[in-house]
């Protein structure tokens, strides 16, 4: 393993060791698996954030998806501002369900603690220019994320984790050598500004602040991070504790967000899809067109999971030693 893999791992154990005084912290006993609220519907708690990733549980809930089978759901962002703080919310039991990266689970199940994927919101885009996350630069600058020059500053949306390893990923796939720059982090709200003023030269952006960036004469867009990196691959997954995913509660709830991806992929229902996105993320409703929707897809556990794992292996996000098994469970087995 090369110096940088062990100092991202370093980086991420410290990190879930942190995660884990403050799970200690909430609660000393966890709550079950499964309960039952007054009008026989099991409750289900879940960590959110005003993400374009979450339309699938928002409809699930506005079209009573949730309701269909037997689930009680709500959800709030729990004070976390990262995929790593949502993973102690969940293992200490005051929420059942939390979302990020695949990275974040597999990084929470090597520090011991148990948190396992199972279901996924999203997969990242395949094609050119479906990617709802992209690298941006100056527009007078270099127009490839590999041409950026030696000793360049490029911001992640955190160091050592996922991100990285995704433009790591891409500027290699474009020719380029990532071990030439220095990775920061850098909150994507933030990112065109810091690309104007120089303080870095390219960041890693989403949307809804890809569909900005495009308008802005003073920026471009320098690669898709998806199809470069990841094509296909889990995006936005589901994470629970062993115990929650093997209960009744979890097929129910793949259920009901598999019944909502569907409604979301009717043509018929463009418009309410727009209005529920302008609702739950604030995104001004005319804006929401011009939106790069992900690929919404709830399928985990397969090929392209493997595929993403061994990705995050040879950045150094992860170790060597980390299997499927290690990230995800089978719902309701």
């Amino acid at each position: 393993m090369s110096i940088k893999s062990r100092s991202r791992l370093v980086s991420a154990a410290a990190a879930f060791a942190a995660a884990a005084v403050v799970m200690t912290a909430c609660s000393s006993s966890p709550t079950p698996a499964a309960s039952e609220s007054s009008d026989g519907l099991i409750d289900v708690n879940v960590v959110t954030a005003p993400i374009i990733d979450f339309l699938p549980f928002w409809v699930a809930q506005d079209q009573g998806f949730f309701t269909e089978e037997g689930l009680n759901v709500t959800g709030d962002g729990g004070g976390a501002t990262s995929s790593a703080g949502v993973t102690p919310l969940v293992v200490s039991g005051k929420y059942q369900l939390g979302a990020g990266d695949l990275a974040t689970i597999a990084q929470a199940t090597e520090q011991g603690l148990d948190y396992r994927g199972f279901i996924t919101l999203t997969h990242y885009a395949s094609k050119e220019g479906e990617s709802s996350i992209v690298m941006l630069g100056k527009a007078d600058g270099p127009d490839s994320l590999a041409d950026i020059p030696a000793g360049s500053s490029i911001g992640t949306q955190g160091v050592g984790g996922a991100s990285q390893a995704q433009v790591e990923e891409t500027i290699e796939q474009l020719g380029g050598d990532p071990s030439k720059y220095e990775y920061v982090n850098v909150p994507v709200e933030s990112a065109v500004e810091l690309i104007k003023n120089g303080s870095v030269a390219a960041a890693f952006v989403v949307e809804p602040f890809v569909a900005a960036a495009k308008a802005d004469p003073e920026v471009k867009i320098l690669a898709d991070v998806g199809p470069a990196a990841m094509p296909d691959t889990p995006a936005q997954v589901l994470g629970a504790t062993t115990a929650w995913i093997e209960s009744a509660a979890a097929p129910r709830f793949v259920a009901a967000i598999d019944k909502a991806i569907a409604w979301i992929k009717d043509p018929a229902n463009q418009d309410a899809v727009y209005q529920i996105l302008s609702d739950e993320t604030g995104i001004a409703l005319e804006d929401v067109p011009s939106i790069v929707l992900p690929d919404w897809d709830s399928e985990i556990g397969g090929e392209t999971t493997e595929q993403l794992l061994d990705l995050f292996k040879k950045w150094g996000t992860i170790g060597d030693d980390v299997t499927l098994e290690d990230v995800y469970v089978e719902p309701g087995n």
